[in-house]
């Protein structure tokens, strides 16, 4: 009997029990109570400013919880409107550890090689998207950086060669050749050629596509040595001097159309 009355009395517990928790409430977690997560610009004239691609504009920021975490907290960055998209750039994604509340974090503009692109627009956000992470910080941390990226094809160098010859093999002696391309110049000797063994070199020179470029041969030392061949980014051969010494003063203009 008493085993009988002892059971009757753990089942009426256990229902007054379940009874009871179904009339709590509980308290939901405010989302507005978690650290906030402070990203920071450190270059305030970029936001809104306007870059090309070929730049490869490297955009810092520092990364700050206003409380540690006991889990550690990954930071991204994903894009949230305008034409642009995630192969205009990159970033190396950081993570501040737990416990801990402070890290930088880096976009950098890629060049992607599309010279039909137009200019376009970069809306990016900064913060903690990930699931395991999005709901530790409180709702609106982060940052949104706005950026107008113009995609010049203008701008795409390719390499025209130069073939440098010697005779003597000490190098060219101060002789040079200049291309410039509506301003943009630059000199190449031999030194250009890290495997030139003074007879000859090979030298690569980056001319802007769409470009009108003049070259010119400038005197050196020894000009009676010098000789070279030069080819377009297409491999045709442009100039040619065969015979030293060559003629000083430009040798050459045309334009430049990447292949």
């Amino acid at each position: 009997m008493n085993k009988i009355i002892y059971s009757i009395l753990a089942l009426s517990l256990l229902l007054t029990s379940c009874m009871d928790r179904q009339g709590e409430v509980e308290t939901p977690i405010d989302p507005a109570t978690h650290p906030k997560l402070v990203v920071t610009l450190l270059d305030p004239t970029i936001d809104g400013s306007v870059t090309n691609e070929v730049d490869a504009l490297s955009i810092p920021f520092s990364v700050e919880l206003t409380a540690p975490l006991q889990y550690p907290l990954n930071i991204g960055a994903k894009v949230i409107g305008g034409t642009a998209d995630e192969d205009d750039f990159t970033y190396g994604a950081q993570v501040i550890p737990a416990y801990q509340t402070e890290t930088t974090f880096n976009i950098t503009i890629v060049p992607d090689g599309d010279v039909t692109e137009e200019t376009e627009e970069l809306v990016v956000e900064i913060g903690a998207f990930t699931l395991d992470n999005m709901f530790l910080v409180s709702p609106g941390s982060g940052t949104v950086l706005n950026l107008t990226i113009e995609n010049c094809a203008d701008c795409f160098t390719c390499d025209w060669t130069i073939d440098m010859h010697d005779a003597y093999g000490d190098g060219w002696n101060g002789a040079s050749i200049t291309i410039d391309a509506e301003g943009i110049a630059a000199d190449y000797n031999m030194t250009n050629d890290p495997n030139s063994d003074g007879l000859f070199a090979q030298v690569f020179a980056p001319v802007p596509h769409n470009k009108d470029i003049t070259i010119s041969f400038n005197s050196g030392d020894w000009d009676e040595e010098v000789t070279f061949e030069i080819y377009d980014a297409a491999g045709n051969l442009v100039v040619a001097v065969a015979t030293a010494p060559p003629p000083v003063g430009v040798i050459y203009t045309g334009h430049n159309d990447c292949p």
